[in-house]
């Protein structure tokens, strides 16, 4: 079995495509291993390509059980995005209120954060563009276009970036300690903790609300009494509630808040923890 640092693709006609010549899963995870192949090296062939993936962090279960599925668009953002932070190192970027422009962007919940990532970037685009471009979240993809796609994850002058769009609204990001710091100066202000129930179970800021991003999207209006309410909201890493105070932003909140609690680099917050020892 070879090294757990190294990826190296079976791929085949037979197993890239589906009988239909659509991609499947583990056709595209070819493609890509082939690419970082041929950045690192490598010539050993692997039959466990997919399950290294799995333990380096880029794919799910559902990617291991339906490899030879036909590969929906959405999926395909979510290796992609996944394979930029964890096998290229490149961070996501700060500002993607382009994506906020797709008209079926929280048609999948999960997937929001990734299609975001991959369009404002310019790795996968929309199918139809104009006022309200549509991603198509659940098209299959064809091999050539995984291949387009593959060729713009390392080529990033293949890349065909998104323009903001002008009339939607963004929110205000900030570091922890800033953050922690204006929350302190607004006693009326909402905190809202958009992880899971779970997370939050597990520990939370004192006086946060948890509303889930997935129930954020669906109504911005239930995270506070009226939009003029200063609104605060945090995730561990800052994406989730970037793209949940993004929504709040758009939905005409005047005064919006995003942030992470380890974004500077600190443990994640366990337990109940008092605004006044987090600075």
């Amino acid at each position: 079995m070879p090294e757990q640092g190294k990826l190296q693709s079976t791929d085949t006609p037979s197993t890239g495509e589906s009988s239909a010549g659509q991609m499947t899963t583990e056709g595209f995870v070819a493609l890509l291993a082939d690419g970082i192949q041929a950045l690192h090296g490598g010539t050993e062939a692997s039959a466990d390509l997919l399950d290294i993936c799995f333990q380096r962090g880029w794919l799910e279960p559902a990617d291991l059980s339906g490899r030879r599925l036909p590969l929906e668009k959405r999926r395909a953002a979510g290796i992609v995005h996944a394979f930029l932070r964890r096998e290229l190192g490149e961070a996501d970027e700060e500002d993607f209120g382009a994506a906020a422009a797709l008209s079926d962007l929280y048609d999948c919940r999960v997937c929001v954060a990734h299609v975001a990532q991959v369009y404002v970037k310019g790795i996968l685009t929309a199918d139809e563009e104009g006022a309200r471009p549509v991603f198509g979240m659940r098209r299959i993809l064809s091999r050539a276009e995984a291949e387009t796609i593959v060729q713009r994850v390392f080529d990033k002058s293949r890349r065909l970036k998104a323009e903001p769009s002008e009339k939607k609204r963004s929110c205000t990001v900030l570091s922890r300690a800033e953050a922690l710091e204006l929350l302190a100066k607004q006693p009326a202000a909402v905190l809202i903790d958009v992880r899971t129930e779970a997370q939050y179970a597990a520990g939370h800021l004192q006086g946060a609300k948890n509303i889930p991003m997935s129930e954020v999207l669906k109504n911005p209006y239930r995270t506070a009494p009226d939009i003029h309410t200063p609104v605060f909201f945090y995730c561990t890493e800052g994406a989730q509630s970037t793209i949940a105070a993004n929504c709040a932003a758009d939905a005409g909140f005047a005064q919006v808040y995003a942030f992470g609690t380890d974004c500077d680099g600190d443990a994640v917050l366990t337990g109940e923890t008092s605004r006044s020892n987090l600075y």
